[in-house]
């Protein structure tokens, strides 16, 4: 809580979510993450008494790709990260993320000493900084790897090649039904 607490605008609009109940479930792992918001205060907790306002679901790769797409302001994938529940304090809480502005150095000061919590600091940046240049990357060369390098999963141009081929071999079927039926129409007669 120390944390959030070196950003007053984080602070103010943390006391304005006072008793709001927010669930994070994570499919594959069946776990559910309750955060309750006491007097500015955040509680994180397994289990809750009260019923969630909101509720986050999805699995751990779509919480990713949804922080991806906000640190960078690229279109949020749709559909994979499901919310339910009071849309007004989804909006609070995507605003307080949105807005976070924490000092690190200032944390760290009280620690380790100014100069000391500054080069930290800048290592912790150079870290943040290499890991967002790494996972983009990664995002971009991990899809193409697994469809040209090792064939493992289908590019676009072959689910349209084995779809048009599904739909000729319906039609050449059809077609081959109904040639059987006029044959047997013919021997019958």
């Amino acid at each position: 809580m120390r944390v959030l607490s070196t950003d007053s605008l984080a602070m103010a609009r943390l006391q304005g979510l006072t008793g709001r109940v927010i669930a994070v479930q994570v499919r594959g792992f069946e776990t559910t993450l309750y955060m309750a918001i006491d007097g500015g205060t955040l509680l994180l907790a397994t289990q809750t008494a009260s019923s969630p306002d909101v509720t986050l679901s999805g699995h751990v790769s779509d919480f990713v790709s949804f922080a991806h797409a906000r640190q960078t302001t690229q279109a949020l994938p749709a559909g994979r990260l499901q919310i339910q529940g009071d849309l007004a304090v989804a909006q609070a809480i995507q605003q307080l993320l949105d807005d976070l502005d924490i000092d690190w150095e200032a944390l760290l000061a009280d620690q380790v000493g100014g100069v000391a919590a500054h080069q930290l600091g800048v290592g912790i940046r150079r870290g943040v900084a290499w890991w967002r240049e790494t996972w983009g990357a990664m995002v971009e060369d991990v899809p193409a790897y697994l469809q040209h390098e090792r064939r493992w999963v289908a590019t676009a141009d072959d689910v349209e090649r084995f779809s048009r081929d599904g739909m000729t071999l319906g039609s050449d079927v059809e077609r081959l039904a109904a040639r059987i039926a006029r044959l047997r129409d013919r021997g019958a007669r």
